[in-house]
């Protein structure tokens, strides 16, 4: 049982507008480019880096400490700070109250990292993966596994009322820290496989194909038939109505997975190759009578993989070529792309709020000057 993976295992991300975080990104790049984890992990974690990180962006760090530990096949440790950035973003793909406040009076390079839905998706698939290489299956790869499946299906209703915000008459919007589902056997099954309107289609969350598969092969593995058959439907769900986004994956490679029994596999492989998208700072301008504001505002920066294909030999038999089942970037950017409409509508309206504010306090001031 094989599968491939392009694009990202360093899931690394900055702050819009953090300035000293984005100047650490280039040296975590070069780390990433020479297969240095180890060296990435020793500067992760010293003291003068994580000052910069600071608290406003520990959870950034966390995912990035994560996934480095991961890389460099230190399971536990992967783990351990997957589990701590989880416990900071896990279904709060909001600002704090206090956050949105100080986005209003100062501005948004100052509020706390938030982490993206995709962002918390890929935490729970990157601690399947370690579970999985730690050998540490049930209650582990499976409870991670249920937790890929229920999260993705509450991100697709997230999504459909987070992009309310840009339509006609629609001002619905998820409240921060909704409620999360709970991760147990009773995970919805795989939609139904009806076309979407164009509409619907682009307030759909693009879930993770290889979470989904990894869930399959995790309750394989445990002889959890129920919930491998779920699974497997899911990928098949994902990869047919997803299949413009995940990259040129062959549908029929997957076939039968939910019908494989355990004898019939005794080995999985996942290659991941390739550098995740990152958040980089743009700029959003306006003009403002005889001169431009420039706000803040991220942008995803991609960086394709040029790896086509991975081979597998094993005790001198004939090389394989793994199946690809996601292509990381394509997803992460489209699901970037389906929010950041809702995402720019909000910081229109907050800088338009704040320029009404100036205005009416200059007029007041020039009032009161004439007054006096």
């Amino acid at each position: 049982m094989c599968v491939k993976l392009t694009a990202g295992l360093l899931a690394a991300g900055t702050l819009v507008g953090c300035n000293e975080v984005n100047k650490l990104q280039p040296q975590m790049a070069n780390y990433h480019a020479r297969g240095d984890y180890a060296g990435a992990a020793a500067f992760l974690d010293d003291q003068s880096t994580q000052k910069t990180y600071g608290d406003k962006s520990k959870l950034l760090w966390e995912l990035e400490r994560g996934s480095v530990a991961l890389a460099m096949k230190d399971t536990g440790a992967a783990i351990e700070h997957l589990d701590k950035a989880e416990a900071k973003s896990a279904y709060k793909y909001d600002t704090s109250t206090g956050d949105e406040l100080t986005k209003w009076v100062v501005n948004d390079a100052e509020s706390a990292y938030v982490a993206q839905p995709y962002e918390d998706m890929y935490t729970n698939v990157l601690k399947q993966l370690a579970y999985l290489e730690a050998g540490k299956l049930q209650g582990f790869a499976t409870a991670e596994s249920l937790r890929v499946l229920n999260k993705a299906e509450h991100l697709r209703d997230v999504y459909r009322e987070y992009m309310q915000v840009n339509q006609p008459g629609q001002g619905a919007k998820p409240a921060a820290g909704s409620a999360a589902p709970a991760a147990t056997a009773n995970a919805k099954s795989a939609p139904d496989s009806k076309a979407d309107s164009k509409a619907d289609a682009d307030a759909v969350f693009i879930e993770s194909p290889l979470g989904a598969y990894l869930a399959a092969v995790s309750f394989l593995a445990t002889g959890d038939r129920n919930n491998q058959d779920l699974s497997a439907r899911r990928l098949n769900d994902a990869l047919e109505r997803q299949k413009a986004y995940v990259g040129p994956v062959n549908v029929a490679d997957f076939n039968g997975l939910g019908a494989l029994a355990r004898e019939d596999a005794n080995v999985l492989m996942v290659g991941l190759s390739g550098r995740g998208p990152v958040k980089e700072e743009g700029r959003l301008t306006f003009p403002v009578v005889d001169a431009i504001l420039n706000i803040p505002y991220p942008r995803l920066r991609q960086f394709p993989s040029n790896v086509e294909a991975v081979m597998v030999e094993v005790d001198g038999a004939a090389a394989r070529e793994l199946s690809l089942v996601e292509d990381i970037s394509g997803v992460v950017a489209e699901n970037y792309r389906r929010a950041e409409p809702a995402q720019h509508s909000r910081t229109v309206a907050r800088v338009t709020g704040k320029l009404v504010g100036v205005a009416a306090a200059t007029v007041a001031v020039h009032e009161g000057a004439s007054h006096d």
